[in-house]
């Protein structure tokens, strides 16, 4: 299995927005081949921070992922 975390900050003006992007993104990732969990959460410590949590079965079903988003 593979894990990957990323962190975003986004500008105030577009924090909606990218919820609305993160919420679709992780959704639809949720359903692509080798995805064993995908999920965002907000930071309670940074202001209009995201905090990306994914798990993969291998390197094939990532690339799989890249190509898509």
């Amino acid at each position: 299995m593979i894990i990957i975390t990323s962190e975003i900050t986004i500008d105030e003006s577009k924090w909606q927005a990218a919820l609305d992007l993160a919420k679709s993104h992780v959704e639809q990732s949720r359903l692509e081949p080798g995805c064993v969990s995908h999920r965002y959460l907000i930071s309670p410590e940074k202001e209009n921070c995201m905090f990306f949590y994914e798990e993969w079965v291998d390197r094939a079903a990532i690339d799989f992922h890249s190509k898509l988003s």
